[in-house]
């Protein structure tokens, strides 16, 4: 191997240090960016929690002044660092491309039904049609009830 060679696939493994790049969508990083930092926060919250006494958020110095513990100070930091990611993703317009995601999903899903309930060799009667359109009907109408009171506007759709 010659040595260009050689100093050109150290700097490829060098590069790789810092990862590869990747074919993303821009949305689904902000909103995993927020999953994550929710997550940070949480996990330092519990940590908070666990802790003995409210004695164990601060140390007193030698000079009689109170300094927040590291842990009450990361906390802080992820916090503030989550309000902002949350707020580069609302502005970005997340929840409302999700919302248009989850009505183009039901116009698919309408039309797939249409066409499978009006196919020839399913072999429905028209009263048997109607009974399952009703069913369907209120299938979906209980599930994004029970969605729209088990999740918030930003969670991705299942």
């Amino acid at each position: 191997m010659s040595d260009i060679t050689a100093a050109r696939e150290q700097l490829r493994t060098d590069a790789r240090v810092y990862g590869e790049q990747l074919d993303v969508n821009p949305y689904t990083v902000l909103l995993r960016e927020v999953q994550w930092r929710a997550g940070h926060v949480e996990w330092l919250r519990t940590q908070l929690q666990a802790l003995r006494s409210v004695a164990d958020l601060s140390i007193t110095r030698d000079d009689g002044t109170e300094v927040d513990t590291a842990l009450v100070r990361r906390y802080d930091r992820e916090r503030d660092r989550l309000d902002r990611i949350v707020k580069v993703a609302i502005d970005a317009g997340i929840a409302e491309r999700y919302v248009r995601l989850a009505e183009l999903h039901g116009e698919v899903m309408h039309q797939v039904l249409q066409s499978a309930l009006n196919d020839p060799l399913v072999g429905l009667s028209d009263e048997q049609r109607v009974q399952l359109v009703e069913a369907m009907k209120r299938a979906l109408a209980g599930a994004e009830t029970r969605r729209a009171l088990d999740v918030d506007a930003l969670e991705v759709p299942r």
